[in-house]
């Protein structure tokens, strides 16, 4: 089971946590993501970055061993020193973290990191159809239920509960989310 995390306070920018952004829905995905980019300084960033970066290189390390052994168990060809090795010759991608500097409207670095929290706003299992509803919980700074007739503007003050998720297919990353 994936470990609940709290971030610091930083600025909320683009929240849709209290309905689902359904720009990119498809039929794929047609319930749309819950999503929340929140601003930390780079002091504050510095841990997470660690724990991202961290999950990441050991979800790609585990990846590449588990992408050499099946390529030695079906009689692949090549002669590779390691696991990295493999992942480098083999070109095993991976994506990049959720998170990057923040820019101003003139493209400037601002000092600030801009973290990406998803979800999408319904998991249905292929199996059979059953569903869960994803809605984050969002609360107050009194940890009172939110008062969804008003909007979480940019610039709020918030703290996200999020869990780090690594995943292999179609490329290896890891994601945050709420």
């Amino acid at each position: 089971m994936n470990q609940t995390h709290i971030s610091p306070s930083g600025r909320a920018k683009w929240s849709k946590v209290l309905t689902p952004n359904m720009k990119f829905a498809d039929d794929k995905k047609p319930y749309g993501t819950f999503e929340q980019d929140l601003i930390l300084t780079q002091e504050a960033a510095t841990p997470l970055i660690r724990l991202l970066t961290d999950l990441d290189n050991a979800n790609f390390a585990q990846a590449a061993s588990d992408a050499l052994k099946s390529h030695q168990e079906k009689g692949g060809k090549g002669v590779f020193k390691d696991a990295a090795d493999f992942a480098r010759k083999k070109k095993i991608e991976r994506n990049p973290l959720p998170f990057k500097p923040e820019v101003d409207e003139n493209l400037e670095e601002t000092g600030g990191i801009v973290f990406k929290f998803k979800e999408d706003a319904k998991w249905v299992r292929k199996s059979d159809g059953k569903e869960w509803d994803m809605t984050p919980k969002v609360v107050n700074a009194k940890n009172k239920p939110w008062d969804n007739s008003i909007e979480i503007g940019n610039g709020s003050i918030i703290k996200v509960a999020y869990e780090v998720s690594p995943y292999t297919k179609p490329c290896c990353g890891v994601s945050i989310k709420l």
